[in-house]
């Protein structure tokens, strides 16, 4: 195993991780496969903008020392 390269950790290469993997590419899969209603979208892109606030909601006042 190569110790300098992340992806050879043998956490990341275990049967549990693997299995994990599968089980959320088979949900994701699903998923993707059936649409998202209007109002389904309508709240995802409002979470999506509440996230951003929250995670910018410092930016205007930083560096202002």
């Amino acid at each position: 195993m190569d110790e300098k390269d992340p992806y050879m950790d043998a956490d990341l290469n275990s049967d549990e991780f693997n299995i994990g993997m599968n089980d959320y590419q088979v949900e994701e899969k699903k998923a993707f496969s059936t649409p998202l209603s209007a109002g389904e979208m309508t709240k995802m892109e409002s979470n999506g903008k509440n996230l951003l606030k929250d995670i910018t909601s410092g930016m205007k006042e930083y560096g202002k020392d």
